[in-house]
């Protein structure tokens, strides 16, 4: 990456780069770049598409229902309420 598009995107993202910041900049985002074109020279063919990138399993729990909290305790905290139950902005018409 040359030092004209590091300015570029220093004016674009509103900073103000010392010299030696820039070069530090081209540096590190040279560096990058390189590390993206290793990564998109590998083969993939193989390799199945996904969203985590390690393998995971949903560990359940089982439920144990406990004693029901006091409704004047939980309502205590609230900012409103009527007729025991909470208070909330309306967010949909109707």
């Amino acid at each position: 990456m040359d030092k004209a598009t590091i300015q570029m995107l220093a004016n674009l993202s509103k900073l103000h780069l010392t010299e030696a910041e820039q070069d530090q900049a081209q540096a590190q985002m040279t560096r990058l770049l390189d590390d993206f074109g290793r990564l998109a020279a590998l083969d993939t063919d193989d390799v199945e598409a996904s969203p985590y990138p390690l393998s995971t399993q949903n560990r359940m729990r089982e439920d144990h229902p406990g004693e029901p909290l006091d409704r004047e305790d939980v309502l205590q905290n609230a900012p409103a309420t009527r007729a025991g139950a909470f208070c909330v902005p309306r967010v949909i018409d109707g």
